[in-house]
């Protein structure tokens, strides 16, 4: 993913006004459902302390209010299978819900 012509590792994202990037890595860190997102915006220009010194653009992501009810959904229930060779070795992924 690039943002502001830069690569993810060269831009910061902060959830609600929290660091979200890696310190290692410079990749996100930290993985929202799209349910819990209320609000995405991209600042340009993100060269501050507060955002880390990154030489890209800033990812503010903003989370809604959780409700009062439960709301469960299932998603990829079924593994993604590994293929080395022209056969099936293992299971790649398996994400859960």
């Amino acid at each position: 993913m690039n943002i502001s012509g830069l690569r993810s590792n060269q831009s910061a994202l902060t959830f609600n006004s929290a660091n979200g990037t890696d310190p290692v890595t410079g990749e996100d860190a930290i993985e929202l459902p799209i349910d819990a997102v209320g609000s995405v915006q991209v600042r340009g220009a993100a060269y501050a302390p507060e955002f880390g010194l990154s030489a890209g653009a800033v990812t503010v992501v903003e989370t809604q209010k959780a409700g009062d009810t439960w709301d469960v959904t299932v998603n990829d229930l079924e593994p993604r299978l590994r293929r080395r060779g022209g056969e099936f070795r293992g299971i790649e992924s398996w994400t859960r819900a």
